[in-house]
């Protein structure tokens, strides 16, 4: 058993692990956070676009006798399983985001864009957790929600500093 610090009761490495996790929290502490209301207005957003997609491309369709069904199902797996995560990946958000000024950024470092990978596990948990992720916000001090926590990532504004 590890000893403990002075009158402290946490181990060494305890105490080192909360100076971690407070130096992240540290990095945030002139950041504003959007709200829940904005975040969903964001995916409002991005389900509008995806059906906006879905109906532009039946019209253009339409116009054709002999579409190959390979066209028709590469737009709706982009549309509803890879939208989201290459957006972010690429972009730091998807329209919807970028629309309402939101970025998607690695929890430990807001300037650093999500992999590849962890941008499809936080749509992945997202896709699994439904509005539960979302509830979560309200109950975090950064209003990161379990995908976001998840997938070691933080969503805030391009311009998130307070003014002082």
């Amino acid at each position: 058993m590890e000893e403990l610090n002075n009158n402290s009761i946490y181990s060494e490495q305890e105490s080192q692990d909360i100076d971690k996790i407070t130096e992240k929290e540290d990095i945030y502490k002139n950041y504003i956070f959007p709200s829940l209301s904005r975040r969903i207005q964001a995916l409002f957003i991005d389900a509008v676009i995806i059906f906006l997609v879905f109906l532009g491309s039946s019209y253009i369709f339409a116009f054709f006798n002999d579409v190959n069904p390979f066209f028709r199902a590469a737009i709706f797996l982009f549309m509803v399983f890879l939208y989201e995560p290459t957006f972010i990946h690429f972009f730091k958000g998807t329209v919807g985001h970028q629309i309402l000024n939101l970025k998607v950024t690695k929890f430990d470092n807001p300037e650093i864009k999500l992999s590849l990978f962890s941008s499809f596990s936080r749509f992945i948990i997202k896709w699994f957790l439904g509005w539960l992720s979302f509830i979560s916000i309200l109950f975090n001090n950064n209003n990161r929600a379990m995908h976001d926590v998840a997938s070691n990532s933080i969503v805030t504004f391009y311009e998130n500093e307070k003014s002082t």
